[in-house]
């Protein structure tokens, strides 16, 4: 086992140890708290962007959500879960596949903007359902007769 998915608790670091778990793969799962909302000093020092997530493979230190789960999905996973570019739908995967890191937490700050494990915010969320997202109709709209991306 040579992958070590460094986890930063309530981050998009999720993904990649959901992947992991999907793929099957053996892994070294380091857990980091936050402190009290951010990450903790030798979280930071993984990488020089002191992004979450991180992984190490082999030598190589890699962060960012998206860059680490087609890392994983790719190396481990033999491309389980991609579209190759030569299949029809390929443009339409690449998009939603950066869509969940573009707008995804945009509109999960939106529904929930105060992140603070001291008050819990007490302030009514801005978006309390996904169909209130003005963009909502529209994506489920261009979803739903593709299978491969709603289920």
């Amino acid at each position: 086992m040579t992958l070590t998915v460094h986890h930063l608790q309530v981050s998009q670091s999720e993904r990649v140890v959901w992947l992991c778990e999907e793929l099957g793969i053996d892994y070294e799962l380091k857990n980091y708290k936050r402190d009290p909302v951010f990450a903790p000093a030798n979280y930071k020092a993984l990488h020089p962007t002191a992004a979450a997530p991180v992984i190490e493979d082999n030598g190589k230190v890699i962060a960012e959500s998206a860059a680490c789960v087609e890392y994983i999905a790719q190396v481990y996973g033999n491309g389980k879960f991609f579209v190759k570019p030569d299949e029809k739908e390929y443009a339409d995967f690449v998009y939603w596949f950066h869509f969940a890191n573009g707008r995804v937490p945009t509109f999960e700050n939106l529904r929930n903007p105060c992140r603070d494990p001291k008050t819990h915010c007490r302030h009514p969320p801005a978006i309390s359902k996904p169909s209130h997202v003005p963009q909502h109709g529209r994506h489920r709209a261009r979803l739903s007769n593709r299978p491969k991306y709603s289920g």
